[in-house]
């Protein structure tokens, strides 16, 4: 079994959709209240063109900083390298970020239940399966952003 963010699954592995990931914009308060003329952003290193989130709201952004991972975005945000574009469930629960007060497209990238197709009806599998997702409705308010802490202005 797996639980996989993406916005397609591997051919190979059969499940659902349980829900759509929701992404913020976030950076940590101290980097809000020094920012320089030029704002600073944190893209991922795949990111070869400015993405919309920055030439909407950043259309004059200087890259700070390019990174590999969401975890690695979230650290280098936190520290005040940039606003960075994160899924609200990452930053939300990091301490030292907050989300702007900025309207986000929906996400393509979802968070799947999947297990290799022989497995799909064997009653462990099922119940592992059933037990994921209760736990993943549990978190529905934080994965979809309404626990936000927003910057105030």
């Amino acid at each position: 079994m797996a639980i996989r963010m993406t916005p397609n699954p591997p051919d190979y592995l059969v499940g659902a959709e349980i829900m759509k990931l929701h992404h913020g914009i976030y950076a940590s308060p101290a980097h809000l209240q020094s920012r320089a003329t030029k704002t600073k952003v944190i893209l991922f290193q795949s990111e070869n063109k400015r993405p919309d989130w920055v030439r909407k709201q950043a259309s004059d952004a200087e890259v700070s900083l390019r990174v590999d991972d969401v975890g690695s975005m979230a650290v280098a945000a936190v520290n005040g390298f940039g606003l960075a574009k994160l899924p609200c469930f990452i930053g939300d629960t990091q301490p030292g970020l907050v989300r702007l007060d900025v309207q986000m497209p929906p996400s393509d990238w979802g968070i799947w239940i999947l297990n290799n197709v022989e497995l799909r009806t064997t009653a462990r599998v099922r119940a592992c399966k059933a037990h994921l997702i209760a736990v993943l409705e549990n978190q529905r308010d934080l994965i979809s952003g309404n626990l936000s802490n927003y910057a105030s202005d």
